[in-house]
């Protein structure tokens, strides 16, 4: 332990000495007031959206990590709407199938809580690279699903279902059969 506290202190010594370096002819010093934040505050309420984070501040991880968030919920958003497809003044045939989608992605499921009609068929998706799901609740046990794979299953009763991956329990969610 005392090793660790030592080569910690060593570190952050040589990191402070490597950055306090003195300023040369060819690096000008640029000094600049500091920008009150009622200024920042009244600039954000001017431009409204337009305000963006300052270059070098965004986070690439996160924001390709939010880029496959949105392509999964348009995903869902697109079987989702599948769901809903009855028309105002048309009503749903008997051979009309219901269908509807959860995808598991990094220990994540969306959505989270769906709300479906007796008779709809739920598929459960996995889309996490290393990890195999098995989806259950309680009276149920699915399928391994490997990534890519799928499991279905056609809710009969109302009822609300709290399911889980048995692999990894606080993947969870629930659905809402109604009738």
């Amino acid at each position: 332990m005392k090793k660790a506290i030592i080569l910690l202190a060593i570190a952050v010594i040589c990191s402070l000495l490597i950055g306090c370096g003195s300023d040369t002819p060819d690096q000008p010093t640029i000094e600049s007031e500091p920008i009150e934040t009622n200024e920042l505050n009244d600039l954000s309420e001017i431009l409204g959206d337009e305000v963006q984070e300052p270059i070098g501040m965004q986070n690439l991880e996160d924001d390709a990590l939010v880029d496959e968030i949105d392509d999964v919920d348009e995903e869902v958003s697109e079987v989702t709407d599948e769901v809903e497809t009855e028309s105002a003044g048309e009503e749903e045939s008997e051979e009309t199938s219901l269908t509807a989608m959860i995808v598991i992605k990094d220990f994540k499921v969306y959505p989270s809580e769906l709300k479906i009609k007796v008779g709809t068929t739920v598929t459960w998706e996995n889309k996490y690279d290393s990890f195999n799901h098995i989806i259950g609740w309680k009276g149920m046990n699915g399928a391994a699903l490997k990534k890519g794979e799928t499991w279905s299953y056609t809710f009969t009763e109302p009822g609300t279902i709290k399911w889980f991956s048995t692999a990894r329990p606080t993947t969870q969610g629930k659905i809402i059969v109604e009738e």
